[in-house]
């Protein structure tokens, strides 16, 4: 072997070197973040979106590596994707809506888990000393008035997810308010979408208010299809649902989305110790949809005309 010959050998072998300690290095400092959403539905996208834009611009995200669950909305496939992300060391649980969240509280009390999306998380028993996250508020008295000014509804159909605690719990203050607005409430619990066919067909009502719910919200065009065939209208507190729904109410997004990344910092920086482990979201968005009005042949409201964010037309 040459002096030139060798010369070159020593010098790849150092540049292999010094490329396999820095990828050593940076794999070392880099976190693991494993995210569960309760289903793949577009308002997890879209919060997830601008959280991640947000945190790009502080140069996080150049040292998290995020690992990414999306199961059908069933409680043994959010406690299954929770294992799977446990097994792969995440380091930090970020959970979309309470049926994930609830799953993650079971599967592990030492993991700081960031939820977000879920609907008054102290009375839907979203609690646990590893938790921190986002939760947010809604005035469901008001969309009942807001229905109620829209159309003559004496029974109100309220179609909630038995494996969603803040399904159940949403479910439970729109019961409570329809006693102020003389609604007889029929409560349709339901735990996949062959039983929402199934109470959706078999039971009447009015009009139907859907609930914060992942599987709902995955189901909504099965949802519409029945339901307009009856030409009922639908209230809803999901994003994403607006062209099915007469009246949307549900939290702001960009709100949202801001708060979870104020709380997945603390995490990350690991201070805990920062006074508030949760953030509530009380601003909230009101749609209303008059090409749905328009076919269900209902007079506009001038109080919804002016008092919605948006109108669809």
């Amino acid at each position: 072997m040459t002096e030139k010959v060798r010369k070159l050998s020593v010098v790849v072998f150092l540049v292999f070197l010094f490329n396999f300690l820095f990828s050593v290095e940076s794999t070392a400092e880099e976190r693991v973040v494993g995210v569960v959403f309760s289903a793949d539905i577009p308002v997890y996208h879209e919060v997830h979106k601008k959280f991640l834009n947000k945190l790009r611009k502080t140069g996080y995200t150049k040292k998290i590596k995020f690992l990414y669950q999306k199961p059908n909305p069933d409680s043994l496939a959010w406690s299954n994707a929770v294992r799977k992300l446990i097994a792969y060391d995440a380091t930090i649980l970020i959970t979309y809506g309470s049926g994930a969240t609830e799953a993650a509280t079971y599967e592990t009390a030492n993991i700081p888990i960031v939820y977000t999306l879920v609907y008054d998380p102290v009375k839907s028993g979203i609690k646990g000393r590893n938790l921190y996250g986002v939760g947010y508020s809604i005035p469901v008295t008001s969309l009942l008035r807001y229905l109620k000014r829209t159309t003559d509804v004496k029974k109100l159909g309220v179609l909630a997810s038995e494996i969603e605690p803040s399904s159940k719990t949403q479910a439970k203050h729109v019961s409570d308010a329809c006693k102020d607005f003389n609604m007889e409430k029929v409560l349709l619990n339901v735990k996949n979408e062959e039983e929402i066919r199934i109470k959706l067909k078999l039971f009447s009502f009015d009009a139907l208010f859907i609930t914060d719910s992942a599987l709902l919200a995955k189901s909504i065009t099965s949802i519409f299809r029945i339901i307009n065939e009856r030409s009922i209208p639908i209230v809803s507190t999901i994003q994403g649902t607006e062209d099915y729904s007469l009246i949307n109410l549900h939290p702001d997004i960009d709100e949202i989305a801001n708060a979870l990344y104020r709380t997945f910092l603390k995490v990350i920086k690991e201070d805990r110790k920062v006074k508030g482990k949760r953030e509530i979201v009380q601003r909230s968005k009101l749609i209303y949809n008059m090409k749905i009005s328009k076919r269900l042949g209902l007079q506009p409201s001038i109080q919804l005309i002016t008092g919605a964010d948006r109108i669809i037309k």
